[in-house]
């Protein structure tokens, strides 16, 4: 007889393996930083914290309360010195507010004696009395002088003007003065060409500068309009 063949032998299929997990290397702690600074001052044995925290804490260093002086001192030095300062500001503020508004009376009231036909005569020497005086005629209005200055002070940028009583020659403020020109050719001589004058009356010289500085001349008084002829002859700082 036939002899069967064995039957076949089934493998057991195995459930697929797991990965194999890797273990972590165990945490290294870190070490913690020595506190920078002075060391702490250990509480006694026998005390406790509370205890402590309301007696006020421990009592501060000699170091530190000479410190805390020392900055405590220096604040208030400051806060002085800012106050200081303010006031010095306030009362040149208020100094100069006073000199504006005693300006502005002054250029009023020189309005209006200059609206009544009066010029300040002494205004640089310092007299304040004011003197009345007519109003020029039509025939002098059409007379023409020729003034010319001799001035060998001057800057570049500065200009020689007569001042003067009347209000042709600025009433005595230089801001309004008769200025003179020059040239390359007529330097130092400063001439222009002006209404007839009154015989008598007063005026001086000035040197006017670009930044609104004036230098008068040195000598004291003024000088008087000549009566004789249409021109006239000046020297800066001579009579």
């Amino acid at each position: 007889p036939r002899r069967r063949r064995p039957p076949k032998r089934r493998r057991r299929r195995l459930p697929p393996r797991r990965p194999l997990r890797r273990r972590r290397p165990p945490r290294r702690r870190r070490r913690r930083p020595p506190p920078r600074g002075p060391p702490r001052r250990r509480r006694p044995p026998g005390r406790p914290k509370r205890r402590l925290r309301q007696r006020g804490g421990l009592p501060k260093r000699p170091q530190k309360a000479e410190e805390e002086a020392a900055a405590k001192k220096a604040a208030e030095a400051a806060a002085a010195e800012r106050r200081a300062e303010e006031q010095a500001f306030a009362a040149r503020r208020a100094e100069a507010a006073k000199k504006a508004a005693e300006e502005a009376a002054a250029a009023k009231r020189a309005a209006e004696e200059a609206a009544k036909g009066n010029v300040l005569s002494d205004a640089d020497a310092g007299a304040g009395r004011w003197m009345a005086r007519d109003a020029p005629t039509k025939e002098e209005e059409k007379q023409v002088a020729h003034i010319s200055v001799h001035c060998n002070d001057t800057k570049p940028g500065e200009t020689v003007a007569v001042v003067g009583a009347l209000p042709t020659l600025g009433s005595w403020d230089p801001s309004k003065a008769l200025r003179l020109s020059t040239g390359p050719e007529t330097f130092p001589n400063w001439s222009a060409k002006v209404t007839s004058i009154p015989a008598g009356t007063e005026f001086k010289l000035v040197i006017l500068g670009h930044d609104g500085l004036v230098r008068w001349e040195g000598f004291n008084g003024n000088r008087r309009w000549p009566a004789v002829g249409p021109q006239v002859h000046a020297r800066f700082g001579a009579l």
